[in-house]
């Protein structure tokens, strides 16, 4: 019999990581971390990173996995959050994926299609090529290239593009050739519950939050993380709060600018999380109160 794993999802900002602690304190559960962020170490006020002394206790999986220059794919998360789970089940535990990650759910519930082995030279040569010319020549060659994949994927995010594009070149096929989404077995369900609140609500947590990370040092951290030796094009560094920050630091946003985009970018990320996870209809949708009463 498959076992059924329960999973706290939404856009950021939703309360998902308190919730997940106090099922997990109810159910005597750990929680599996489904954030593409929070695996950083070093990134811990920008990404909102749980704190040890909130965990309550409960074992926090997923979180802290890999330096800011390292690199870490789908796939990769597919092997991590698989073995975590056969570890955690093993040893008679319940289990709750907690996260906004919508891509990394999708690839935990149903896996990822076989993508070839792309050269390194191919890599290195797209990155260079971002890092010269913007990003804007590159979607309009996925656009020429591979126009079901330039629909459906984020073009304004560099990876997703750099990705796609990276196998084009190396196959001299369309990206969407290799995405059958052909579903893997799993030996486990996921029962999935979205935290729900008015937008209005939402925007408001946003922007608070923002303000909050500000009191917390996020602008020491990003400091401290580029005298570190990182470089600002780093993937780690170039989400939300890491990349307005920066700018702040070089002397193109004023203070008050960079605290604007960071909200406004955090809203605009929350439209687009709500966005994909409304296309699953398979997630009940409940306020905090209600899930916390359910659960």
């Amino acid at each position: 019999m498959k076992s059924n794993i329960l999973c706290i999802v939404g856009p950021t900002a939703t309360g998902k990581s308190e919730i997940a602690i106090e099922l997990a304190l109810k159910q005597d559960a750990e929680i599996l971390n489904c954030d593409a962020r929070q695996i950083y170490k070093r990134l811990n006020i920008g990404t909102n990173k749980i704190k040890l002394c909130e965990q309550k206790g409960i074992p926090h999986w997923g979180i802290d996995i890999i330096e800011p220059y390292e690199n870490f794919t789908a796939k990769d998360y597919e092997g991590y959050a698989l073995n975590k789970i056969q570890d955690i089940e093993q040893r008679g535990k319940k289990i709750i994926i907690c996260g906004g990650t919508g891509l990394y759910l999708k690839v935990l519930e149903q896996g990822l299609d076989e993508i070839p082995v792309v050269p390194k030279e191919i890599r290195q040569e797209l990155y260079s090529q971002w890092q010269e010319q913007g990003l804007e020549p590159l979607v309009q060659e996925l656009k020429r290239k591979d126009f079901i994949t330039y629909s459906t994927i984020d073009i304004k995010n560099p990876r997703r593009v750099l990705r796609a594009l990276e196998v084009i070149r190396a196959t001299q096929v369309p990206f969407s050739n290799f995405k059958k989404q052909t579903k893997k077995e799993r030996d486990f369900s996921l029962q999935k519950v979205g935290i729900l609140w008015q937008r209005s609500a939402l925007y408001e947590r946003i922007n608070a939050r923002v303000l909050k990370m500000l009191e917390e040092g996020l602008v020491q951290e990003v400091q401290m993380l580029l005298d570190s030796g990182l470089h600002e094009s780093m993937q780690s560094l170039q989400t939300i709060g890491y990349k307005e920050v920066i700018l702040y630091l070089k002397g193109i946003y004023s203070y008050n600018q960079m605290v604007e985009k960071i909200q406004q970018n955090t809203r605009h990320y929350a439209k687009r999380q709500l966005t994909w996870f409304r296309k699953d209809t398979s997630i009940q949708w409940l306020t905090p109160k209600e899930v916390l009463i359910h659960f």
